[in-house]
């Protein structure tokens, strides 16, 4: 039984790691994308605070699934 446990556990942070690099992946090609739409079309001051404000709030969840991961 506690093998088992174990090996749950041990399953769970894998999830959790991977769920974690799978939205990495997409939030680093987000803002390279954006960099580059902006060269052509910029954005007013407020477009480009909130964009950035959004991207920053989903690297903080994405780093803090890694953090609890780790911390686990």
């Amino acid at each position: 039984m506690a093998s088992r446990i174990e090996g749950l556990l041990g399953s769970r942070q894998q999830l959790m790691r991977d769920m974690s690099h799978e939205l990495r992946s997409p939030f680093v090609r987000l803002r390279a994308t954006i960099a580059l739409a902006q060269r052509k079309h910029p954005l007013t001051l407020a477009e480009h605070t909130h964009i950035v404000r959004e991207l920053e709030r989903m690297n903080q969840a994405i780093g803090d699934v890694l953090r609890l991961t780790r911390l686990e």
